[in-house]
């Protein structure tokens, strides 16, 4: 039986958006067990918040929305889910 790939499916690695300081903010948060961290600068927070909507865009739950709400409904909630930088 031959081991095929498949071509569309992605590495995780070829896939990794996160710059190192995203995700030293974010292993920082975790070495309390508490997920609490200093927030991040405003650069780090647009950086941190253009990258979820763009992978929250791909799950399930966006499809669902966008079925329960509409797409600009569920635009503006999207909008309303972000992480805040220094002196925001």
């Amino acid at each position: 039986m031959s081991k095929r790939k498949n071509k569309n499916k992605k590495n995780h690695s070829d896939t990794n958006d996160f710059s190192p300081e995203m995700m030293e903010w974010v292993l920082q948060g975790m070495d309390d067990g508490t997920g609490s961290t200093e927030l991040p600068s405003p650069e780090l927070a647009e950086e941190i918040n253009s990258v979820f909507v763009r992978e929250f865009k791909k799950s399930p739950m966006w499809k669902g929305m966008i079925a329960d709400f509409g797409n600009e409904e569920a635009e503006e909630m999207l909008k309303q889910i972000r992480v805040k930088g220094k002196n925001e």
